[in-house]
């Protein structure tokens, strides 16, 4: 079987990445709980959680890629007119 050079990368890095993740989730790495948690990480954060609420924003919208990408005509002008300037 032909494997391509980006498939072969693309499978030995998630394999990489599985093993790390292991790795940090074992009885001796981030995964290990010596102290009751209140965070992420242990031992932070050094105070009680005191939020009740979390505001989430889904901002959708703003300029299409076509709107971004096309060609401008004015915006070069004005660059030559600030180039020559």
């Amino acid at each position: 079987m032909d494997i391509t050079r980006r498939h072969f990368f693309s499978r030995t890095s998630t394999g990489i990445g599985i093993a790390a993740l292991g790795s940090l989730l074992s009885e001796n790495g981030f995964g290990a709980a010596e102290t009751p948690v209140t965070g992420g990480l242990p031992g932070l954060p050094h105070f009680a959680p005191t939020a009740k609420r979390v505001v989430f924003l889904h901002q959708s919208g703003g300029p299409s890629q076509m709107d971004l990408l096309d060609y401008k005509p004015t915006l070069e002008k004005i660059r030559r007119h600030r180039a020559a300037g």
